[in-house]
């Protein structure tokens, strides 16, 4: 169904006065003309849009964007007279409620706040978050409302609501945390390992700082690279996935950030791992295949089906773990085992080359001078000869 934008409220001349009045006030500027300082107390609100559910033109940001100041205006400025609404900028709006003599103005706030976000999630699509000050003087205004745009910075819990003065990070609490994850991730539990970090970001969130979260981010990035080192995988494989850089980049504006790209990384260095394990017990499957198999005549096919791997697949793993192609190891096999028969027995050279394999004899000749720079009977005679000069029996 197609979402239309509620109408926009337009001013009166009587309410822009009113918010010009209060813009110079948070802004430190001269007062306009025939105008003098409120004398009612004052309660500022910070409304900020933290994020749009849906993809939006610039035109259409704009369009919500004024709604949600209208928004603003009929459920916070209208809870007293001489209120006004000053737009900071970045879907950023200030509302300063002149209070009045009335009790539970305050609650009366927070329930307007609560009211806001709701309405602004169904209605507009969007997420904001309400930033409550506390009741000051005019004339500190723009002190208040500088906290304010701090706090909203520091907000990575992602609270919908928040007073001033809380309390701030808890980083000794991470650090802990992390040095009890170091042991779980030398002993490959990772799931383990998320669950603690989860479990350690949502009972410290509401106390984090930005600061405090992007250094948690760097000391995990950091854990990660010590544990990936003591294991020898490659530093860039953590960040093999097109989307790992933004994940870490955006990482510290937010808890639930932070938890993505920890769980994308930590996944990553699961799968490494994974994928190293299996490649190696292949790769010892092969070995021990060919090994067990030097006499017979046999393909890389047959060595596929015997692993249930593909031959490409099969060949890119055992590249990969041991630097040799299939058929290099496996001549390298052939000539090991035929140089130790040349010099511990006295089988002939045919007898020598049917024992590893070789039914075509001058195939033979050619492959062992390429592999030794010597026929046969020549590395007989010569390490035969060693042999003796050692003491030791043919």
């Amino acid at each position: 169904m197609e979402h239309r934008d509620p109408e926009i409220t337009s001013l009166s001349f009587a309410q822009l006065r009113q918010d010009a009045l209060w813009r110079a006030l948070v802004l430190g500027s001269p007062l306009p003309e025939d105008t003098a300082v409120p004398q009612c107390s004052v309660l500022p609100v910070l409304t900020v849009v933290r994020q749009w559910n849906s993809t939006l033109s610039w035109r259409e940001q704009l369009l919500r964007g004024q709604a949600v100041e209208s928004f603003v205006r009929s459920h916070l400025a209208g809870l007293s007279a001489g209120s006004g609404v000053i737009h900071l900028g970045d879907h950023r709006y200030l509302t300063v409620l002149c209070l009045d003599q009335r009790s539970g103005m305050l609650d009366e706030t927070v329930s307007a706040c609560d009211g806001l976000i709701r309405l602004c999630q169904r209605e507009l699509l969007c997420d904001v978050s309400c930033y409550i000050g506390t009741v000051t003087e005019p004339q500190a205004l723009g002190a208040m409302t500088d906290q304010l745009v701090a706090l909203d910075s520091q907000n990575v819990a992602e609270l919908s609501l928040r007073f001033l003065g809380g309390s701030s990070g808890s980083p000794g609490a991470l650090k802990l945390y992390l040095e009890q994850g170091r042991t779980l991730l030398r002993s490959e539990r990772f799931d383990e390992f998320l669950e603690q970090i989860y479990s350690c970001l949502m009972a410290e969130g509401a106390k984090l700082t930005a600061e405090a979260l992007n250094d948690f981010n760097q000391d995990v990035l950091q854990l990660l690279y010590t544990i990936m080192n003591e294991k020898s995988v490659a530093a860039h494989m953590l960040f093999r996935r097109p989307e790992s850089t933004r994940q870490f980049r955006d990482a510290p504006l937010s808890i639930s950030n932070t938890l993505t790209w920890i769980f994308s990384a930590v996944t990553s260095l699961s799968e490494t791992l994974r994928e190293r394990y299996a490649a190696q017990d292949y790769t010892e499957q092969v070995m021990t295949y060919i090994r067990s198999h030097l006499r017979e005549s046999f393909t890389r096919q047959d060595i596929a089906d015997h692993v249930h791997l593909s031959q490409n697949h099969l060949a890119r793993l055992f590249r990969k773990e041991t630097g040799m192609s299939i058929a290099e190891f496996t001549l390298q096999e052939r000539m090991n085992q035929a140089t130790e028969l040349l010099v511990r027995t006295d089988r002939s050279v045919a007898e020598v080359a049917q024992q590893v394999g070789y039914e075509n004899y001058s195939y033979f000749l050619t492959s062992f001078r390429r592999f030794t720079g010597q026929t046969p009977s020549e590395y007989r005679v010569k390490h035969t000869s060693e042999q003796g000069e050692r003491g030791e029996e043919p």
